[in-house]
């Protein structure tokens, strides 16, 4: 060989591998397939090239075809039959060179069909690592009768590297779909922090919860249309529509603003539980209000699920574009949706708490008021009572007896501005609770003339909380006054003393007694009130009595959980 014709035979050779060498450096699997085509055919002078790769159902669905013309490609898509069909009639895993079309009768009956005519064929199958990728087939060689054995060779080169480049831009597409599907991922995290804060805010109105969600949501997956219902709370088995936007009806789009439980789409979302994804037929009506913007073709209802049943149903259409149906990520709503359920169920239990609060701070007043402010009205009543009967006997007395009811009455007063300030009584702020009781036996002696004794035993007054202070007292007062009311005893006496796990209250009478079995009623207020005050502190009354045989009430209180005041 002459040196001009081996450099001739060298640099075509080299320029041969520079063009096989460019295939690795494609990423893109529709780009490299013209690539594979346009260079099969160059280096092989054919006349038509179909290159294909297989997916993991080992199917051709995407390939690249060259050399055929408009209406020969008219003949290929006229039928179902198309180039797939073509790819899957040859099956063999080892290259075939020939012009005995007609030993291949799937192939010839492809050409048939879309009429064409094929005089030579060069099939070469793509393989990498073990695997066959795909294919590359030639036809009609131009200017000569078949393909030669060097044709086979040149193109047996460009399936090894073919092989390759295909295995690292499936790879690269899968990496960028994977980079997708975290980008995407990403973005519903951004919004489900976004609607995080939104819940981490004291917002205490179910439709504002309802109305900036439906705000974030329907502006983050761009949806034309949405609407919310929630369960009434008076009446469970109706939806009240609480939100709309993107339309101009006054009602919902399905044509009202309550729907009862199991009823229309809505109440059928609530009842099954399910998403419920609007048919063809059930668009067209709504579309037929001309009441949106856009002409809807995609429209879900959502139902918010919570431990107590179905919360409410969230409602979601737009236009979708065509080719992106699989844009709506149901189970990324369905989680939005159980968000926003969970929400407006903390929401609704915090209100109920907040009603129960309420209502047990209007018994806890009452008590108070019972115990406290009535006794000591109780009490003045009494005093003035004795100041009537000495009014003709003892003037000075009398006179005594009507100013120590002025003081009571006075104090009371205090006590019930107290009340209304902080609901504590006044006369307790600046007194320890010895000073209280006594004071409470001094009056009561006052009051009635009854013999009181007062006994208090315990090393460190100002240990007592201020809840026992406060419980302790308006017992003592409670006690005190049954004894006026009902006991008619000669003598009384109190006691308060600590053992080593509680502190312990008791009021002794030798009056009258009662029988606790027959006589103690629920509608006794006093009585419950006590027991209501023990409990309340995990303590604890214990009322003996016997008719004829006087009374005593021991209450404790445990010293756990004790904070000096």
């Amino acid at each position: 060989m002459k040196q001009a014709e081996f450099i001739e035979a060298y640099t075509r050779i080299n320029k041969f591998f520079q063009e096989c060498l460019e295939l690795l450096q494609e990423n893109s699997v529709e780009s490299l397939l013209h690539k594979i085509a346009l260079k099969a055919s160059s280096f092989s002078s054919a006349c038509y090239c179909v290159c294909g790769i297989l997916n993991s159902k080992q199917e051709y669905t995407r390939y690249y075809i060259s050399g055929f013309t408009p209406v020969e490609l008219d003949f290929i898509n006229a039928s179902e039959s198309g180039i797939e069909h073509f790819l899957g009639s040859i099956t063999s895993d080892q290259p075939i060179n020939t012009t005995k079309i007609r030993d291949f009768p799937k192939i010839e009956e492809f050409l048939t069909e879309k009429h064409l005519y094929f005089n030579s064929l060069l099939y070469v199958p793509i393989f990498f690592s073990g695997e066959k990728k795909g294919c590359i087939i030639l036809a009609n060689k131009i200017g000569a009768a078949h393909f030669s054995a060097q044709d086979l060779s040149l193109v047996e080169t460009i399936a090894v590297y073919a092989g390759i480049a295909i295995n690292n831009a499936v790879i690269n597409e899968w990496m960028i779909s994977r980079e997708q599907i975290l980008s995407k991922r990403n973005e519903d995290l951004a919004l489900l922090n976004e609607l995080a804060k939104l819940f981490a805010t004291s917002i205490t109105q179910q439709e504002t919860i309802v109305e900036e969600t439906m705000q974030q949501v329907m502006g983050y997956l761009d949806i034309d249309v949405g609407e919310f219902f929630l369960r009434d709370d008076e009446n469970p088995d109706l939806f009240q529509m609480v939100y709309k936007e993107g339309h101009t009806l006054a009602t919902s789009l399905f044509g009202f603003s309550t729907v009862p439980f199991g009823e229309g789409i809505i109440g059928i979302t609530a009842e099954t539980r399910r998403n419920y994804i609007l048919s063809q037929e059930e668009l067209e009506i709504i579309n037929q209000k001309k009441a949106t913007s856009v002409s809807l073709n995609y429209a879900v209802c959502v139902p918010l699920i919570s431990n107590d049943g179905v919360l409410g149903v969230m409602c979601l259409a737009t236009k979708l574009v065509k080719g992106s149906e699989g844009s709506i990520n149901l189970q990324f709503i369905s989680s939005i949706a159980s968000w926003i359920a969970t929400l407006i169920q903390d929401l609704r239990l915090t209100k109920q708490q907040k009603r129960i609060a309420i209502l047990e701070e209007r018994e806890r007043i009452g008590m108070d008021l019972h115990d406290g402010v009535i006794q000591s009205i109780y009490g003045v009543g009494l005093t003035l009572e004795h100041a009537r009967l000495l009014v003709n006997q003892n003037p000075e007395q009398t006179t005594e007896k009507i100013k120590i009811a002025i003081d009571a009455l006075n104090a009371t007063i205090r006590d019930i501005r107290s009340y209304i300030m902080n609901l504590k009584p006044a006369r307790l702020t600046n007194e320890n609770l010895i000073q209280s009781l006594r004071r409470l036996a001094n009056d009561f002696h006052s009051n009635t003339l009854v013999n009181t004794e007062f006994h208090p035993v315990i090393e460190d007054i100002n240990n007592l909380s201020e809840e026992h202070v406060n419980t302790f007292y308006l017992i003592c007062k409670e006690a005190l006054s049954n004894i006026t009311k009902h006991a008619h005893a000669t003598k009384v006496d109190i006691s308060f003393y600590e053992m080593a796990d509680r502190y312990i209250l008791e009021v002794d009478d030798d009056g009258a007694g009662f029988d606790p079995s027959t006589e103690r009623k629920a509608t006794s207020h006093g009585i419950s009130n006590m027991y209501s005050r023990t409990k309340n502190m995990d303590g604890n009354i214990e009322l003996k009595s016997n008719p004829g045989g006087g009374t005593r009430v021991l209450a404790w209180l445990p010293k756990k959980n004790n904070k000096k005041v």
